[in-house]
């Protein structure tokens, strides 16, 4: 899958070949391939959110760039027929991959209460945890109670209202895999 910054690349090779500054030199281009496929390797997703710390940066604004012109594309064709896999003896192989493709299984589904989830983000994890936590919760009727740590600084306990929100609210990557 294409990212953000290698998008950008694209358009700016194709303006110095074409000698013309609008996106991707002012030719069409079309864009094929797998929407469900894995993220690219180093890259922004072109899907993703924009990390907004980053956009000071020539990084983060080539991250900018290369999403708005994904954003100008205008015209989507979607292809749903699977040919490769096509014939009633990959049906149910088919039917995996479409439900692997869309993630809309049926989490009400026992079999989905107590799996495991991988993430790559430990805001993600800390989220799913402390939602996951509330939910067992009120699954087996017992009370959550939730303990927080007694902050201080040079040995003196911290007042400063802010500086508690903040050390709160870091997430666990931040803490030593510790909550906040």
């Amino acid at each position: 899958m294409l990212g953000c910054r290698f998008m950008l690349k694209i358009s700016r090779a194709l303006c110095r070949a074409k000698d013309n500054n609008l996106p991707f030199g002012g030719i069409n281009i079309i864009f094929a391939g797998d929407f469900a496929q894995l993220a690219p390797i180093r890259e922004q997703r072109l899907f993703s959110f924009i990390n907004t710390a980053r956009v000071g940066t020539s990084y983060g604004q080539e991250i900018v760039f290369g999403k708005l012109l994904w954003l100008s594309v205008k015209t989507v064709v979607l292809l749903t027929q699977v040919m490769r896999q096509s014939g009633l003896e990959n049906e149910q192989f088919v039917g995996l991959l479409s439900w692997l493709r869309t993630v809309q299984p049926n989490w009400s589904d026992a079999k989905w209460q107590n799996t495991p989830t991988i993430v790559s983000d430990n805001r993600v994890k800390d989220m799913i945890n402390e939602r996951s936590t509330a939910a067992f919760a009120r699954r087996t009727g017992k009370p959550l109670y939730w303990y927080y740590a007694s902050d201080t600084r040079g040995g003196k306990p911290v007042n400063d209202i802010s500086l508690q929100s903040f050390l709160e609210n870091m997430d666990s990557g931040q803490t030593n895999q510790r909550l906040g």
